[in-house]
């Protein structure tokens, strides 16, 4: 069962699950830009610009955007895809002109600890979901080509 409000967001009945409403695309972008006014982080955003393409990466640990808007932040956890896009155009919004073109990334760090997954336990229920995935890397090996590369 689908319920649209007046603001053109959809509240969205699932099986068992809480009722999630959707984010428009357009207004989840202009809450990431009020994010990075609010939490300061046009300044990095700039310095990630001038270091592109030795740097391509904003980090925002995820208690900040938490902290900013919950709902943003559990609409991150289970739609990462729509929530990131959002983040990354509203960073490309956000560069100085002349600059718009940079692919500059959104990385979410520090997830909630019942979004930490072993390795061992990965299952498809976490197919589309935010999460970080934990496990210790036993063997490595690399061709003489990626060898070369590394170093």
């Amino acid at each position: 069962m689908d319920i649209t409000t007046t603001d053109g967001a959809r509240a969205v009945g699932t099986r068992g699950r809480d009722v999630l409403v959707e984010i428009p695309q357009e207004e989840l972008i202009a809450k990431w830009e009020e994010f990075f006014e609010e939490a300061g982080y046009q300044s990095r955003i700039i310095a990630v610009a001038d270091r592109y393409p030795e740097e391509r990466s904003l980090d925002v640990p995820f208690d900040e955007l938490n902290r900013f808007d919950t709902d943003m932040a559990i609409f991150l956890l289970r739609h990462p895809l729509n929530a990131l896009t959002a983040g990354e155009e509203a960073i490309r919004r956000l560069v100085p002109p002349g600059e718009e073109a940079l692919q500059l990334h959104l990385r979410i760090r520090g997830l909630p600890r019942d979004r930490r997954i072993q390795i061992r336990d990965l299952r498809a229920k976490h197919l589309g979901q935010y999460i970080a995935v934990e496990g210790l890397v036993r063997k490595s090996t690399l061709s003489g080509k990626e060898r070369a590369f590394c170093g």
